[in-house]
């Protein structure tokens, strides 16, 4: 939460131009904090390697920092530190980098061939395997290989930061860091108890007041544990991994997930302070502005993509005008005498306070230590209990109104008694005569019921004679498909997958035989059920005229004459109908010296595997039926496949891929059908069928079916 209150002072100028500086380090039983003793160097294209940072041009370019900590305002560039230590004591130094913040830190130190090399690397966004010490911060050994004690080494640090740049860096031995870390892990878990024991104690009260504040105001106690602690280098939200949810999100989404501890803050202000129409009515607007864009815009920004270092700036100026209203808005009212005011005046207050001195230690007007470092621990304790004063306060005052109001009704009870009993007599005499209203409307609706009854029986039978027509209709259906018994006589290795929609299809499958040649086709007809039905009666009808009344045998002719046949049928160009067909049919001829399989489709494919390898040819994107009007002139392609080797085809409808089902209810798509025939093509056509059954009821799942499904397998040997 912390890093908003760093726009006060990222603009101040904090540099100087370089000079060597060499950090002497004596007191092995201290830590050194080595912010004003480090230079720097922006790399604003994040792409200097550790030889580019070396050169004598870049070299000049670094730094001087002259606050105690580094800070930097939000920016995609990284950072390299130069770290120059001369160690005077005989114990092996450690440097910390003090931000969870850092999404990448890569430590460079001399190796035995006095070149730098890469030691670590580590940060935010890399795994917890590569902190080369346990710690909730980054420790990395300042050793090389060369001397180290009574001697004078350079590493250099390279961070990168989405967020407002913040870098505490410290040197010391491991065990003056472990001793400053176990005063950090009790300054945090004083913390933590304070807000754990505010958030029970306050939800008591809420279980026994039901007043909605403390709700608010636990919401904005848990946030705010959550938000200090990730801040003050605790990040335990980041161990909460669930899905696509890691410790790169919650630092990637920062702004979507931190941004609500202030909507609870400024929910919390507007109930405390009794801000309405009638008393602070442009205050309150005001905050519910500033809340909409901070706990709305931002995290909507951030979903949409908008990066943390565009967004962070406006952000942290929302916060501190959000801030400044609450504070400002608390004192006018305590200074009115509005007694409610004073502690959550002196809350802001404490809060406040905590924040200078967290500047204060920045710029090293404050030493730098466990306990200044974590100034906003006490500001916010502080705030928190001050709150906690203020809604006992408020209970107070609520209850002793409650009191003044209850001996104010007691006053006035006799006489609303008075007038209760008359009202109770008026009150039985309409009861009465409404009584007698009900009576006449009961046995109207009696009479409706009674009717309403007897059509359900007419609805109900009409429903049955409908389904009976539909399903005497299925039997025609099924009487003009090829028996599969037929198709297995002369095409043994096959199978057929069809599953209608509804009890009669949009799609069939055609299947006839002409001396030699064998006539198969996959067709999905406009629509599905009984329209589809009649569309594929109609297609049937026409596909066995064209092949043996006109002894039409080419399927590019076949589906040329079938599109004729069609408009004709249907009377399209005079009319307004715009039903027609896709279809994919084949003409196989095994008899000949060289057999063959010649295929044509209109906006079907088809699918064939030879030797394991897969060949897709495409259907025409014409249309038979419909709107011919936009393919005039167009001709079928004619396609032929040579069956020189065992060679399996499959032919398809739309329906299989255009089912929705899996986990994100998606389509099954054509991508899923070709692995599907990729896995199954070399099995018997049997188990084939049963694979693809089981397939698509799995993908369906509970899924309602969206479209007829057919898919026709067969394999040819020479």
């Amino acid at each position: 939460m912390k890093y908003f209150y760093i726009l006060f002072f990222v603009f101040i100028p904090i540099v100087l131009f370089a000079q060597d500086r060499v950090i002497q380090f004596e007191d092995a039983k201290e830590i050194m904090v080595i912010g004003e003793t480090i230079e720097f160097l922006e790399d604003k294209t994040g792409t200097l390697t550790i030889n580019d940072v070396l050169s004598d041009a870049y070299q000049q370019q670094f730094k001087l920092n002259n606050k105690k900590v580094f800070t930097y305002a939000a920016t995609r560039s990284a950072f390299w530190f130069k770290i120059t230590v001369n160690n005077l004591t005989n114990d092996k130094l450690w440097l910390e980098a003090g931000s969870t913040y850092a999404r990448y830190i890569d430590f460079f130190a001399l190796d035995s061939s006095s070149n730098y090399s890469l030691v670590a690397q580590t940060g935010t966004f890399r795994p917890e395997q590569s902190k080369l010490v346990d710690v909730n911060l980054f420790w990395f050994p300042l050793t090389t290989t060369k001397p180290t004690y009574q001697t004078q080494n350079t590493y250099y640090l390279r961070v990168e930061e989405a967020l407002t740049f913040e870098l505490p860096l410290q040197i010391g031995t491991l065990p003056a860091l472990y001793k400053n870390k176990t005063k950090n892990d009790f300054l945090t878990a004083g913390f933590l108890g304070i807000m754990i024991i505010m958030i029970l104690y306050n939800a008591f009260i809420y279980l026994s007041t039901k007043d909605i504040i403390y709700v608010y105001y636990i919401g904005y106690l848990l946030l705010m544990s959550i938000s200090m602690t990730y801040a003050n280098g605790y990040p335990f939200i980041q161990d909460i991994n669930i899905g696509f949810i890691d410790k790169k999100w919650w630092n990637n989404y920062f702004l979507f997930w931190h941004p609500f501890v202030y909507l609870f803050i400024g929910i919390f202000c507007i109930k405390y302070l009794n801000l309405s129409s009638s008393k602070g009515k442009i205050v309150r607007q005001i905050i519910i502005a500033e809340l909409v864009i901070i706990s709305g815009v931002f995290p909507l920004l951030t979903l949409f993509g908008v990066e943390l270092v565009d967004t962070v700036a406006p952000f942290q100026g929302c916060i501190l005008l959000l801030y400044a209203t609450c504070l400002v808005t608390a004192y006018y009212y305590a200074f009115k005498g509005d007694k409610q005011a004073r502690f959550y005046a002196l809350g802001w207050t404490f809060m406040i306070t905590g924040v200078f001195t967290f500047f204060f230690v920045l710029f090293g007007v404050i030493p730098f230590n466990p306990y200044t470092r974590n100034a906003l621990y006490f500001g916010v304790a502080l705030e928190v209990w001050m709150f906690s004063l203020a809604l006992g306060d408020r209970m107070n005052i609520i209850r002793r109104e409650k009191e003044f109001i209850q001996a104010e009704l007691l006053k006035t009870s006799e006489e609303h008694r008075k007038f209760v009993e008359t009202q109770n007599k008026r009150l039985e005499e309409k009861v009465e005569e409404r009584t007698e209203e009900l009576n006449v409307v009961n046995e109207e609706l009696s009479v409706n019921l009674e009717r309403l009854n007897e059509q359900n029986i007419l609805i109900e039978k009409k429903n049955q004679d409908i389904l009976s027509s539909i399903t005497y209709a299925q039997q025609i259906q099924g009487a003009i498909l090829p028996s599969l018994s037929e198709i297995k006589e002369n095409l043994p290795k096959s199978m057929i997958f069809f599953r209608p929609k509804d009890v009669v299809s949009g799609d069939f499958y055609f299947y006839s035989k002409k001396e030699q040649d064998i006539f198969i086709a996959s067709v999905d007809c406009t629509g599905h059920g009984v329209p589809g039905a009649f569309m594929s009666l109609i297609g049937n009808d026409l596909l066995h005229q064209i092949i043996h009344a006109k002894n039409i045998l080419h399927p590019d002719e076949i589906l040329n004459t079938l599109r004729l046949e069609i408009t004709r049928a249907l009377k399209q160009k005079s009319g307004t109908n715009r039903d027609g067909m896709d279809i994919a049919i084949c003409r196989i001829n095994l008899s000949v010296e060289k057999p063959f399989l010649e295929y044509a489709g209109a906006k079907q494919p088809l699918v064939y595997f030879q030797q394991g390898e897969m060949h897709k040819i495409k259907g025409d994107k014409i249309i038979i039926g419909g709107a011919t009007d936009y393919f005039k002139g167009q001709k079928f392609k004619l396609h032929k496949v040579f069956i020189d080797k065992p060679t399996t085809f499959y032919l398809y409808s739309d329906g299989i891929q255009d089912q929705f089902g899996g986990e994100r209810n998606k389509k099954f798509m054509p991508r899923r059908l070709y692995q599907l025939l990729t896995e199954i093509q070399e099995a018997p056509f049997t188990e084939q069928e049963q694979k693809v059954e089981e397939v698509i009821n799995t993908w369906k799942g509970f899924h309602k079916q969206i479209d007829d499904m057919l898919l026709i397998g067969f394999k040819l040997e020479s």
